[in-house]
């Protein structure tokens, strides 16, 4: 009877902590006061983050906290190549174009934290076109300014670029485009165009 009852409250303590775990991590938007405020979305509020998996659409500009980071995309562009120095350029294959993020992140958790770390179950990031074709990005090895596994201390930000290449036709297309960024968990949606 006595470890039944354990058992039990075990069960209800965890179903407790879930539930605090899921609306902590949602994605919200950060304003100019540092203040959080509910994610700006054409979409009803989540009654819920237990109900339902609806994710939450920002815009180039926005600050949005998610986790121990917060994550502002300053800027999109599409480049032929990007330069690594002088003497060394990244280019992508023939009939593709790097899809590049400008981002500047933030580190607001109480220690140091690394940023999309390459070997993560937890972290990723992607970009969709027209809804339903997804590419992942490029880890472009050596170049300063990649965001990919870099290393924060706390309150510490950093602004550098994810890169992703994609055929012409997503370039030339007016299709919609977002970038879906999930940081410990949590996917946010940023309005690419």
């Amino acid at each position: 009877m006595k470890k039944t009852i354990a058992f039990t409250l075990t069960a209800l303590l965890m179903l407790s902590l879930v539930s605090c775990n899921a609306e902590s991590n949602k994605p919200t938007l950060v304003t100019e006061s540092g203040t959080n405020v509910s994610g700006a979305t054409a979409e009803p509020p989540e009654t819920s983050a237990l109900e339902t998996n609806a994710t939450e659409t920002f815009a180039i500009g926005d600050t949005v906290s998610v986790g121990d980071w917060n994550v502002t995309v300053n800027s999109f562009e599409f480049l032929d190549s990007i330069a690594n120095g002088d003497y060394f350029s990244f280019n992508p294959d023939d009939g593709n174009k790097y899809a590049v993020a400008n981002v500047t992140v933030k580190n607001v958790g109480s220690s140091s934290n690394t940023f999309l770390k390459s070997y993560s179950a937890k972290d990723g990031v992607s970009i969709k076109y027209d809804g339903q074709y997804t590419y992942s990005s490029t880890h472009l090895l050596g170049l300063d300014t990649d965001l990919h596994d870099q290393t924060l201390n706390p309150l510490t930000e950093f602004s550098g670029i994810i890169a992703f290449s994609v055929p012409n036709e997503v370039v030339e297309s007016d299709g919609p485009l977002t970038l879906n960024l999930k940081c410990d968990r949590t996917e946010m949606i940023i309005n690419l165009r």
